[in-house]
């Protein structure tokens, strides 16, 4: 069971300066916390060993990516534990996390799983296998290190094809339907540090990339924006996990900074928020971050072993 917190009883220093896409503006900083903590999960009884990707069903189900003991465990939004599945291996049903796997869910509760097999795995939600594709290689439809995985409302799958510098889209069973990228530091190019994906209600694909930011895409890979700031002087220069709400705002974690930086639509610097105050005390490296339908913020933390449930004000 999960350790329940009441309301934080600190506060947090927030920014409410706007971010533009390429630019900050900065403005004085107030200090009350946009978030209360929820609960703080560790697995138990199945303790996580460096959860990464997670993900949150439409029924508000939280998948957790416990790459450590190349699993994924499923828990309901209070924390209860629902389910377990996966093994080392590379057999259908099982994982290679050199080191993390990364996990998306689609509308009807199928799962999709990355892992170091050059692969993604897809499964129902309750953890039946049902496809695979990939295969190593650097023709249409094969993978070299996939990482990052997302899925858009129409169920099309957007893969970080890490060791290709490129972001693969498929069909939900896997067909091929488009690419783009390259390796480089130029807009729209990916370096050896490509982390996460995530897709907004409108099919904008965002990229984190841990040496080129924060990339913005349409959904057939034209080049958008990237985003830079996190409200003040400091540039994310190591963002990692990122996720979008239902009103198609942005979540990108800083691992630079260690904190968790909110964007509007339009890339609009909205607020952030580093974990103190709470009985764990302020993030350290943090893997995946998911929203849930009611705007909840999940962020799980690779090398504390959790996952930790905020409220929004």
């Amino acid at each position: 069971m999960p350790v329940v917190v009441p309301t934080l009883a600190t506060t947090l220093p927030v920014s409410t300066a706007t971010a533009a896409l390429t630019a900050a503006t900065i403005t004085e900083q107030p200090t009350e916390s946009p978030v209360d903590l929820v609960w703080s999960l560790t697995g138990d009884p199945n303790p996580f060993s460096s959860p990464d990707g997670i993900a949150i069903d439409q029924q508000n189900n939280l998948y957790v990516m416990d790459s450590g003991n190349t699993r994924i465990q499923k828990f309901d939004s209070d924390g209860r534990f629902i389910a377990m599945w996966g093994s080392r291996g590379n057999e259908d049903g099982e994982f290679y996390c050199s080191p993390f796997c990364m996990v998306a869910v689609d509308k009807q509760g199928n799962v999709y799983v990355t892992d170091s097999n050059d692969r993604v795995q897809k499964f129902d939600s309750s953890g039946n296998f049902l496809a695979k594709w990939g295969g190593f290689g650097s023709e249409n439809g094969q993978l070299n290190d996939p990482f990052g995985i997302a899925v858009d409302q129409q169920g099309n799958v957007y893969v970080g094809d890490v060791g290709n510098a490129r972001i693969q889209k498929f069909d939900g069973n896997g067909k091929f339907l488009a690419k783009w990228g390259s390796s480089g530091y130029e807009d729209g190019q990916f370096s050896a540090s490509l982390a996460d994906i995530a897709v907004d209600s409108q099919g904008n694909v965002y990229v984190t990339d841990r040496t080129n930011g924060i990339l913005k895409f349409g959904s057939s890979g034209q080049f958008l924006a990237k985003l830079d700031t996190c409200g003040d002087d400091r540039l994310v220069t190591s963002a990692t996990g990122v996720a979008v709400d239902l009103q198609d705002n942005l979540y990108v974690f800083d691992l630079s900074s260690i904190r968790l930086c909110k964007y509007d639509n339009n890339g609009h610097f909205i607020n952030n928020w580093d974990g103190s105050g709470t009985p764990d005390g302020p993030f350290s490296a943090v893997g995946g971050v998911a929203v849930d339908q009611q705007g909840n913020v999940y962020v799980a933390e690779l090398f504390n072993g959790r996952v930790r449930k905020f409220r929004q004000r």
